[in-house]
């Protein structure tokens, strides 16, 4: 493996390769048979700020504008092998999610990196607004997001998704964090130090959480649930919320409760705030301490798998992150899956929580 660039002759050809990327991509967004005569394709990124769109970090993505005004949300991106994401999944899973409601119409899908989906009216959903929704100020937008995420997780797993799901019981880790670890370990990976104790982690915090919430069939997740893959817009006239879903690189068949976990750790939701979120997203008055402390214990997962996906951009590059961004990306989701392990130890060493693994 080829050593990182450094320094500002580095910086410039990475930036020349990505501009290059970015062209490469416009001409195959142009030139899908989809389109009509003079549709109008720029990147999302000179609209963003105005349309209130998010970032992606492994694709292309582009609006189009028909003549009539029409608008259309175009993604480019091949497979990515290190990550298992395939296009032909991520477009089933896109196909499978609009026909529930809660993902956007798809236009037209082509193998092997082409999705052009209907563009939602609305902007992305804000950390800001997440906080506000779980903390109680919101209370209408937190019943919205908990019933977009029922929806989703209610939508039929489509046979892409089946094909993909690991053999033997249903757990509770995401499937592709076993993948990711492989790469990391296989890439010869150490600059921080995750992979002498992930696998005990792992087994541990899932007897935990399997000795009160046992793992089910899997169903359709997301398992990429930060907040800017949520579009939101009110709906006129007081009617509360109106939430979509998109981006479904990730999506596998998984354990629904991972999918909110993976939400609380992008907005560092607090305590009391993933609280009411669960219980909003199970329709119950409270979550009592121990469903809590599971809880605490997926997002660990969450915020290990979180910090394996960033390994897996710094080791294969493969990700629109420059190499000191990928290495700053694994350092901030490492401090805070160090800290939601401390914090689901702190609980597990009271006694309790000891008691309830050595019981599984």
């Amino acid at each position: 493996r080829r050593q990182p660039p450094h320094g500002t002759h580095a910086r410039r050809t990475a930036q020349g390769f990505v501009r290059c990327m970015v062209d490469a991509a416009l001409e195959r967004a142009r030139s899908l048979s989809c389109w009509a005569a003079g549709v109008r394709i720029v990147p999302t990124t000179e609209v963003e700020a105005e349309l209130g769109l998010g970032t992606g970090r492994t694709n292309r993505n582009f609006v189009a504008t028909a003549a009539d005004g029409e608008r259309f949300f175009v993604r480019i991106g091949v497979d990515l092998p290190p990550w298992g994401v395939t296009r032909r999944k991520e477009q089933a899973a896109a196909i499978a999610a609009a026909a529930s409601g809660i993902g956007a119409a798809v236009h037209h899908a082509e193998l092997p990196d082409a999705l052009v989906c209907a563009f939602v009216d609305g902007r992305a959903l804000t950390e800001q607004q997440v906080h506000a929704a779980a903390s109680g100020a919101d209370e209408q937008l937190l019943h919205a997001l908990a019933a977009a995420v029922r929806t989703l997780h209610a939508t039929p797993l489509p046979t892409e998704l089946l094909q993909v799901a690991p053999p033997g019981p249903p757990r509770w880790a995401p499937p592709d964090l076993a993948r990711w670890i492989s790469y990391a370990r296989e890439g010869g990976f150490s600059r921080v130090p995750l992979l002498e104790e992930c696998d005990s982690v792992i087994a541990r915090a899932e007897a935990f959480v399997e000795a009160g919430w046992p793992a089910e069939p899997p169903v359709f997740c997301h398992f990429d649930l930060l907040c800017d893959n949520f579009v939101v817009r009110d709906v006129p006239g007081g009617g509360g919320w109106r939430v979509f879903v998109v981006d479904f690189e990730y999506a596998n068949a998984g354990q629904p409760l991972m999918d909110l976990a993976v939400l609380s750790m992008g907005c560092a939701l607090s305590a009391g705030e993933e609280r009411r979120l669960v219980a909003s997203y199970l329709q119950k008055p409270r979550v009592d301490d121990h469903e809590a402390a599971r809880f605490g214990a997926l997002k660990m997962l969450a915020c290990l798998r979180e910090t394996f996906w960033g390994v897996v951009a710094e080791v294969s590059r493969a990700s629109a992150l420059s190499d000191e961004a990928a290495a700053a990306y694994v350092d901030e989701q490492y401090a805070k899956y160090v800290a939601a392990r401390a914090e689901w130890e702190a609980w597990m060493r009271n006694g309790e929580g000891s008691q309830a693994l050595r019981a599984s």
